[in-house]
């Protein structure tokens, strides 16, 4: 171990000090009289080259916040389940845990759990141990189920799972009625499940990149949500009840589907022919968002219909818009330059 290193748990066990920081130090084991420093509330080990914890660090009962990111760990020892004061445990990048040990659901105090970019495969039933959670990041792991326990997450706010293997998700997701934010990008759902119109509060659904053939009608019941993700699935419509996201919320973006411009034009925002100049403009741009994908942005919209037609108020704009007069209400079919279908 470094003398950097040394020399700052000499100077902490000195000073009964409650923070010590030994980020990027090149350690590759943990000496035992770090695991003496009784009071101790945080600790930064991250970025370091461990690639085992000993069962003394169970011994630091009195952490809050431990830090063993960027590491090379494969395993955590169950003596992690002693500390039941932690609040904040981050295992993000680089790390190699495959599973978490049973212990972890000691930790009935954790407000956050990071384990970002590990191998986790599966997660343990006692998860659901952990009803203090507020977030909880599971991304770019290798996971292919999530266990019925997470339902009993009550107090998640943020629950990421982008980049797995999920084909499917329990029902009891539906359970976690305080999310906000879930992100499950790049996995392989095919289907959701019904509960997931239980998450009221959410405010961002992120579902890019599955396999989604069609979605639940009770996706209607999120009028909270501000950003619906759903490119690169397999969608062909979408259900009736998502006019009811427009009806309750004022602002919307829902991105869909990449592809080839479908074959609906956009109707022109006046009746009046355009100059030359904003022609040559207008062609332009429709030549760049033909190379590149397009979120639709439903900013605005008053309602779709069971037709999948929605009732839009188009106002002029540019250096001449004043003078034009508004025009009313007029129904036109949902539009986007890199849709390949038209609702």
């Amino acid at each position: 171990m470094s003398d950097v290193a040394n020399r700052r748990i000499a100077d902490a066990e000195r000073n009964s000090s409650t923070s010590l920081d030994l980020s990027g130090l090149g350690i590759r084991d943990i000496p035992p009289r770090l695991c003496s420093l009784a009071d101790l509330t945080t600790l930064d080990l991250s970025f370091n080259e461990l690639e085992m914890l000993p069962e003394a660090i169970g011994d630091l009962t009195a952490l809050t916040d431990l830090n063993l990111s960027g590491n090379k760990l494969a395993v955590l020892p169950d003596a992690i389940g002693d500390l039941t004061a932690l609040t904040d445990l981050n295992l993000n990048s680089s790390n190699k845990l495959e599973t978490l040990p049973e212990a972890i659901g000691n930790l009935i105090s954790l407000g956050e759990l990071h384990l970002h970019g590990n191998e986790l495969k599966a997660l343990p039933e006692a998860i659901g141990d952990l009803t203090e959670l507020t977030t909880l990041n599971l991304g770019d792991n290798e996971l292919t189920v999530l266990p019925e326990t997470i339902g009993n997450l009550t107090e998640l706010t943020t629950l990421n799972l982008d980049r797995n293997q999920l084909t499917a998700l329990p029902d009891a997701i539906g359970n976690l009625t305080a999310l906000t934010c879930l992100d499950l990008d790049l996995n392989r759902l095919e289907v959701l499940p019904e509960a997931i119109g239980n998450l009221t509060a959410l405010t961002e659904l992120y579902l890019s990149g599955n396999e989604l053939k069609a979605l639940p009608d009770s996706v209607g019941n999120l009028a909270a949500l501000d950003e619906l993700h759903l490119d690169r699935n397999q969608l062909t419509a979408l259900p009736d009840a998502i006019g009811n996201l427009i009806a309750h919320v004022s602002r919307s973006r829902i991105q869909l589907a990449q592809g080839a411009t479908g074959g609906h034009r956009r109707p022109h925002r006046t009746h009046r022919p355009q100059p030359q100049w904003q022609q040559a403009r207008s062609a332009a741009r429709r030549h760049r968002q033909s190379h590149r994908a397009q979120p639709l942005n439903l900013h605005g919209l008053c309602e779709i219909s069971a037709f999948g037609t929605l009732a839009t108020r188009f106002r002029p704009t540019g250096p001449y818009r004043h003078r034009f007069r508004p025009e009313p209400p007029e129904v036109s079919p949902i539009w986007s330059p890199r849709c390949r279908f038209a609702l």
